[in-house]
């Protein structure tokens, strides 16, 4: 076992074990996301929201970005008005549009839209580049697990 991490960490595989490493990170934040999603959409309680309105912000690179408010009701009757945490440019929403909106009923302000298209851009681009480092990483190493396995 000593020779295989002393292989895996010798300067010619170091970067392919970062890399490895790091994909393997990526993939299970992403995947948690994806779980704790799925678990809010299976649990929570549905209903019709709409768009009240689109504010705009600056974005990490100083363009403009923009934040879509959500306002639902619940079943309890209480109106919910929350400004969504992810931005987006362009704007994928308009003031009036209607979503379905999937809401914890213990805490309504935590939400998810059903269909929301920003997650799953979020989703495909940063699990392929997750997937591509993890790809890299075990391509990299497999010089190092023949000699071991």
């Amino acid at each position: 076992m000593q020779t295989f991490f002393r292989e895996v960490f010798a300067p010619a595989h170091a970067a392919f074990a970062v890399f490895m490493l790091i994909g393997a990170v990526e993939l299970l934040i992403i995947y948690s996301i994806y779980w704790f999603r799925r678990k809010r959409m299976k649990e929570g309680e549905e209903t019709t929201g709409q768009v009240v309105d689109v504010v705009s912000g600056r974005g990490s690179k100083g363009g403009t970005v923009s934040y879509p408010v959500f306002q639902f009701r619940t079943y309890l009757n209480k109106i919910v008005t929350v400004q969504s945490k992810i931005s987006s440019r362009p704007s994928l929403y308009k003031t009036g549009d209607e979503v379905m909106v999937i809401y914890n009923p213990e805490k309504p302000e935590r939400f998810v839209i059903r269909g929301d298209k920003r997650y799953r851009l979020v989703f495909f681009i940063l699990g392929g580049i997750a997937l591509a480092f993890f790809i890299i990483g075990v391509i990299g190493l497999v010089p190092v697990l023949k000699t071991v396995f």
